[in-house]
């Protein structure tokens, strides 16, 4: 069987998600897996406190 839609299976995906702290409005850039599937989405100024746990963090500014 062929792919009629012609996207490519090893194409980037990109998924727009608002930051899930209540009454923010702002884009949610990073993702913590939260298991079962579920993605917690923050901004920067609302980042889960345990999302840098098993990463390697960027140098400070």
């Amino acid at each position: 069987m062929s792919d009629v839609s012609g996207a490519k299976s090893n194409q980037d995906v990109h998924v727009a998600e608002k930051c899930g702290h209540p009454g923010c409005d702002a884009w949610g850039i990073f993702g913590k897996e939260r298991g079962r599937g579920i993605t917690e989405w923050r901004c920067w100024e609302h980042l889960a406190a345990d999302y840098w746990e098993g990463r390697e963090k960027p140098p400070a500014r």
